[in-house]
């Protein structure tokens, strides 16, 4: 995958090997050995960090040196993840359950909120923030080929409340 600048690239390996690469100069900046198969990588959109995951743990890491910033574990497989802001990390999971996490900026590793979107995989995960006056809404599109849109109350103070707004039904496929 590929930084937001087309800078550095990282290439992961089904062996578990991760290496960081700078583009620039065609040489790696990092290698690492993961503890770890690695089924997802997710640049944030600072570009200063990146995460990688694999079934149930998701580990974000800094693009400048490739050490671990921040380690999130969930309760089964992540399907999907995604940032909002750089305030926080969204992971779904294979039980139809999206997490908020704290970013490593804020608080190392806390769960900030956790839900039952659905009852099938969560496949992708999207944050639709309008301007200053709009209310922050969440796309969850699950395996169950129903979009939902869960509206948020505010993602820069405590969210008070989650609420699923409508359900779209529709072929995803």
């Amino acid at each position: 995958d590929i930084h937001p600048s087309g800078k550095l690239g990282i290439s992961l390996t089904v062996t578990g090997k991760m290496i960081l690469w700078n583009l620039i100069n065609a040489r790696h900046a990092h290698r690492e050995k993961l503890n770890f198969v690695p089924s997802l990588l997710h640049w944030h959109l600072d570009g200063e960090h990146f995460t990688i995951c694999g079934r149930n743990e998701a580990k974000v890491y800094q693009a400048d040196s490739g050490n671990v910033a921040q380690t999130l574990t969930h309760g089964s497989t992540i399907s999907t993840i995604s940032t909002a802001g750089s305030e926080y990390i969204l992971t779904g999971d294979d039980k139809g359950y999206v997490y908020i996490w704290k970013n490593y900026k804020t608080e190392e590793g806390a769960v900030y909120l956790k839900f039952k979107a659905d009852e099938t995989k969560i496949k992708r995960l999207a944050l639709i923030e309008g301007n200053k006056d709009e209310i922050p809404c969440l796309l969850v599109f699950p395996m169950s080929s129903k979009i939902k849109f869960f509206e948020f109350q505010s993602l820069n103070k405590q969210i008070s409340s989650i609420e699923e707004s409508t359900t779209v039904e529709g072929d995803l496929r």
